[in-house]
Parts: C-alpha cells; sequence; structure tokens
C-alpha cells in the first residue's frame, strides 16, 4: 500500500518536474494528478498533439522520479452546474479528454463529480439527477473503457444534493453495473453527514472501492485537513481498509495555507507523510 497526496501542495515550487523532485524528497509515492480537474485548464487549450506530448512527458518524469501518478482528478466546475444541454456537452467534452490524459499519463484511474443538473440542491429532482447521471455515467465508462481506465464516482460533501452519500453513490455504480465504474471515497466528504468513513469502507466493500481521498474536518464543514485534526476514526477506518483487503493508495487530499512561509511549508509536508504513513502502519497491524 502506498502513500500518496494529491497535486496542490506542491504547485509553488514550479515546474512538474519540480514538484515531482519535492514529492520524492517528503518520500510521497504517489500522486493525485490534478491538473486535468479545472474547466480553465491550460492543458484543455493545447493542440491534440502537445496535449499528448506533454502528457507522456509528464508521465515520463513521473515514473522517473519514483512516483505513480495513481489517479486523476477529472473536470468539475465550480460551482457545480451541469443544468443546460451546452453544459452536459461541455463536461463530457472535458471528461473525454481527460480520460485520454490519465492514459496518456501512465495511469488508470479517473475521479470524477456526479452530474449536478439541479445544483447542489436537487432534493426535490432526485430522480431526473438519478436519470441523467446514469446517461453521462454511460457514456463516459464507455470511452473509459476504450482507454483502460478506470473510472471511480466521488461522494460529495453537500447536504442537499441527492446523490452525495456513499450509499446513494454505491447505488449508482452498482446500478450502472458497468466494468470501468467504482467508487473513489473520500473520508472528509463522509464526515460532513456524520458518516464514519470505516462504515463506508464496509459497505462499499473491496471489489468496488477504488479510490480514496483522505481527510479530515469537524463534521460540519468540508474542511480539507489533515487525519486527526478533526471527528474521523482514523483507527477504525485502517481496519476496515484491512478487512476489505484495500490494497490501492492512501491518497491525502488536504487543504494547506498558501502564505505559509517556506520552511514552514516543508514542515507542513513532512508532518503530512508521517501522519498518513501511521494510518498505512495502522492498516498493516489491523486484526
Amino acid at each position: 500500500m502506498k502513500v500518496g497526496i494529491y497535486q496542490t501542495p506542491f504547485l509553488r515550487y514550479g515546474s512538474f518536474q519540480e514538484q515531482i523532485n519535492k514529492m520524492r524528497f517528503h518520500q510521497f509515492e504517489a500522486m493525485d494528478f490534478q491538473e486535468l480537474d479545472a474547466y480553465g485548464s491550460k492543458l484543455y487549450t493545447l493542440s491534440p498533439s502537445a496535449f499528448e506530448a506533454t502528457l507522456k512527458d509528464y508521465g515520463r518524469i513521473a515514473w522517473e522520479g519514483g512516483v505513480e501518478i495513481s489517479q486523476v482528478h477529472g473536470p468539475y466546475s465550480y460551482p457545480q452546474l451541469d443544468n443546460t444541454p451546452e453544459l452536459v456537452a461541455k463536461k463530457l467534452e472535458l471528461t473525454y479528454r481527460a480520460i485520454e490524459g490519465t492514459a496518456l499519463l501512465g495511469c488508470r484511474k479517473m475521479v470524477i463529480h456526479p452530474l449536478f443538473p439541479h445544483s447542489s440542491h436537487d432534493l426535490s429532482h432526485a430522480e431526473e439527477t438519478w436519470e441523467a447521471n446514469l446517461t453521462f455515467l454511460q457514456k463516459v465508462c464507455d470511452r473509459a473503457g476504450e482507454y483502460g481506465v478506470l473510472i471511480c464516482l466521488e461522494n460529495m460533501p453537500s447536504l442537499r444534493f441527492s446523490l452525495a452519500t456513499v450509499p446513494e453513490v454505491l447505488r449508482v455504480v452498482k446500478a450502472l453495473n458497468h466494468p470501468q465504474l467504482r467508487v473513489c471515497l473520500d473520508t472528509g466528504h463522509c464526515a460532513v453527514f456524520e458518516y464514519s468513513p470505516g462504515k463506508a469502507v464496509r459497505q462499499i466493500g473491496g471489489e468496488m472501492l477504488g479510490a480514496l481521498h483522505v481527510h479530515d474536518n469537524n463534521g460540519r464543514e468540508d474542511q480539507h485537513k489533515l487525519p486527526y485534526d478533526g471527528i474521523i476514526d482514523w483507527a477504525d477506518f485502517a481496519r476496515a481498509l484491512r478487512e476489505v483487503n484495500f490494497s490501492g493508495v492512501l491518497s491525502l487530499e488536504t487543504g494547506y495555507k498558501k502564505n505559509l512561509p517556506e520552511h514552514l511549508h516543508e514542515a507542513y509536508l513532512h508532518y503530512a507523510h508521517e501522519t498518513v504513513a501511521y494510518i498505512r502502519e495502522l492498516v498493516r497491524q489491523s486484526k
């Protein structure tokens, strides 16, 4: 089981090569690649040939630097709203490109958010949201299959969104029953619903658990704090991962303070690694 982290805290270091160097210096073994998650990403402005060359180069740099690009975060708008045919078409087009980009990076997993056809406050339109997501995900997964990419659908922190919770995300995945579709369990998003991540792991099961976003909060807000800075029972989470024989990446998705002085940011990254490495040890030792 590898210790991973999302790319964002390393963007301050400049080039992708420098980011990889810094990631390895802090002993992270895997990366959640973030440069395809924004609609306005410069990667989406590249010509097809430049897009291919750039992402292949990123993949080579990561491999040579000893960092696995274990998962890619797919594109989503902010605020999340897919309420017109044009917006759905745009999200589908960019998701297709991100799938191609994932494969070019040498990665085989892409995390995506559900479609939000009635915004994040859609409880009176739950059935329409359900149907729209099944249609969207069928297309996405069919395309992903052409590239050998596994789509991992993430649970959300939106309290009034009908497909936010782990049980609802799992229901979608099981209903579609597509070989390219799994669940991305976001621990912090669970906590916003006062839903135990350990319970969620056991509910999803090892076969359906495709990826993790590991972070903590106060049980009310999606704060992206480091483990042990919030309410989550990490010992139970570790036991659950062992029970389902999870062998993927413990991938941190933790927030950070952009204005931290350099030496404090270095200390933060060291502490972040030590924290998730400790959880890995709990997984190994759980009985």
